[in-house]
């Protein structure tokens, strides 16, 4: 385990200066190029399920929600324990300067600090939902939101976040001057009162240059018509990449910030390092896989490509912390068939996922594990 944290922390810093690619040609070179027996397919889901099983459920809902449309915007808050940052979510939202009507749904998710008791001081405020549930997690919570649509657009915030002044009033300007299915703009971390970093997008119609994450995007409801957060799992944003996206017909990125971020060093990005939880992160990808069937989502082959191979980059990041050499390689077995399974010919202008698709291709895990580690 020692060996495989100080290359996670050789191939950090390689990164950081730069150096990754270079350091990937010179290492391709080197490397065996042998190929990995990929036929055991049975024996490489048992060997992930004997760590942590796929206990996830489908993202394609059974029953329509309920829809009214009487506001422009809902917007959805899961609440799980936030009694120290909940008050200041609100507020920021409740403080927005727009001409737009908005719904607030607060669902608070089986909380047992004081979280209730916060929310009960807004629970007279005009257009707040509050709504008290067993807990169900993340995504059980904003499908409890989702249950009810009662806005043309519905858009998400985690409680311990905030959004920016002019949030809506940038984001639904966008949305209706342009009729946009989905808008998504910049954001910013912070940490008490000291800001990290700011994420500016470029103004683009091109989903592949777009964060994946659920929140700092406004969505037309009727996006979710037959689709919601797949529950019990980690990584339910896969569905924003993998489903969402694609349901679109139109998307526009804004170079507003208009979004913060807390980091939390108890959110689900920091706890799942070298948890066997960690392992959602590839059955989601799988579960998602053939939910796309289900729903008939069809795209062009190279951009599904980039989408499905960065996925399986994010998997290996997520699951290499584990420090499970047969685990890894499992999942490297199974990650060979999703590309085989999806892809009849080669697709092209992969850019720097070509290296990834070529090993996965040539059943080369030694090529996949050090592309993943150097990029």
């Amino acid at each position: 385990m020692r060996k495989r944290q100080i290359s996670i922390i050789a191939c950090k810093v390689l990164r950081k200066i730069h150096l990754n690619h270079l350091s990937y040609r010179i290492t391709h070179f080197l490397i065996n190029h042998s190929s990995l027996d990929v036929s055991n397919l049975a024996q490489c889901e048992e060997t992930l399920a004997n760590v942590y099983p796929d206990q996830g459920k489908s993202c394609v809902r059974n029953n329509p929600p309920s829809v009214s449309k009487s506001y422009d915007l809902q917007i959805v808050i899961p609440a799980y324990n936030v009694e120290k940052y909940i008050g200041d979510c609100l507020e920021s939202v409740f403080s927005q300067q727009t001409r737009y009507s908005y719904l607030v749904v607060v669902v608070n998710d089986g909380s047992t600090d004081s979280t209730a008791e916060v929310l009960a001081k807004y629970q007279d405020y005009k257009d707040i939902r509050i709504i008290h549930q067993t807990n169900r997690g993340l995504s059980g919570a904003r499908n409890k939101a989702l249950e009810r649509i009662e806005a043309e657009y519905v858009t998400f915030l985690d409680s311990d976040d905030q959004l920016m002044p002019l949030a809506i009033e940038n984001m639904m300007n966008a949305a209706i001057i342009g009729n946009y299915d989905m808008v998504a703009g910049g954001y910013e971390t912070f940490s008490r009162d000291l800001v990290l970093s700011s994420h500016i997008l470029q103004s683009s119609h091109n989903y592949l240059s777009i964060p994946g994450f659920a929140c700092v995007k406004i969505y037309r409801s009727s996006l979710f018509a037959d689709i919601h957060f797949p529950e019990h799992y980690l990584f339910e944003d896969t569905l924003v990449s993998f489903v969402l996206y694609q349901k679109c017909c139109s998307i526009v990125s804004i170079p507003d910030i208009v979004y913060r971020y807390r980091v939390n060093n108890q959110g689900i990005t920091a706890t799942s390092k070298a948890n066997p939880k960690s392992l959602d992160s590839f059955w989601i990808t799988k579960r998602l896989l053939e939910d796309r069937t289900i729903l008939g989502i069809e795209e062009e082959p190279t951009v599904f490509a980039i989408i499905l191979l960065r996925q399986i980059y994010i998997n290996f990041s997520r699951i290499y912390t584990l420090g499970n050499k047969e685990v890894d390689k499992a999942v490297f077995v199974l990650s060979v068939k999703m590309i085989e399974d999806q892809f009849e010919d080669r697709p092209s202008g992969l850019g720097k996922y070509e290296d990834l698709y070529q090993a996965l291709i040539s059943h080369n895990y030694s090529a996949y594990r050090w592309f993943c580690l150097l990029h």
